[in-house]
């Protein structure tokens, strides 16, 4: 399950920074956080005549490239602003990353939100490299030590083809397998 580790739960804002449900919605985000001079600020310390930026607590969004959507608000707008509570808070955003259907991908240093199609694609495309390898390389048979002769112990010439081919296919289908890793894993992120 997606949001096994904090950081990618939670997103841009840290777990424990307070959330409050917005008079209005915000890209249709319910709920947002507060951001001013460079922190994340409570809205009961802040002046009421203070313009804030408000950030959507939608870290899916983000994750599908769409962005975090951002406004500027005034803090007397947001005064009868209803906080939410942190168990609520991880509930929603774990009911949020399931209902945009993404799943945690383990990479070697740390988890990666993915779409679930993506990740079936990538699957997918794995399993016919796969295919296509072991029509290509059938697991070469082992003669038995009473079947060798002096005779057929001669290595018999190969076509180029015959002798590259494999290799050749092996590496188109890893740079395919590599450029959509690329573009859906790591520029989307």
């Amino acid at each position: 399950m997606l949001g096994q580790t904090p950081e990618r739960l939670y997103g841009e804002i840290p777990k424990d920074v307070p959330v409050y449900r917005l008079p209005e919605p915000l890209q249709g985000c319910e709920f947002g956080a507060v951001w001013l001079d460079n922190q994340w600020q409570d809205i009961d310390n802040v002046p009421t005549h203070r313009i804030v930026e408000v950030v959507a607590d939608a870290p899916w969004l983000a994750a599908a490239g769409q962005g975090t959507p951002r406004t500027s608000m005034s803090v007397k707008s947001l005064k009868d602003a209803e906080r939410e509570p942190l168990h609520l808070r991880k509930s929603r955003l774990e009911n949020g990353w399931k209902k945009a259907e993404f799943v945690a991908w383990v990479g070697p240093n740390k988890e990666i939100p993915v779409k679930k199609e993506e990740l079936r694609f990538a699957e997918d495309a794995q399993k016919a490299e796969q295919e296509v390898l072991n029509r290509l390389m059938p697991p070469e048979e082992t003669p038995s030590a009473a079947g060798i002769t002096a005779e057929n112990t001669e290595p018999t010439p190969n076509g180029f083809v015959k002798t590259w081919g494999g290799h050749i296919l092996l590496t188109l289908v890893t740079a395919a397998l590599i450029a959509v890793v690329v573009k859906f894993l790591v520029l989307e992120s």
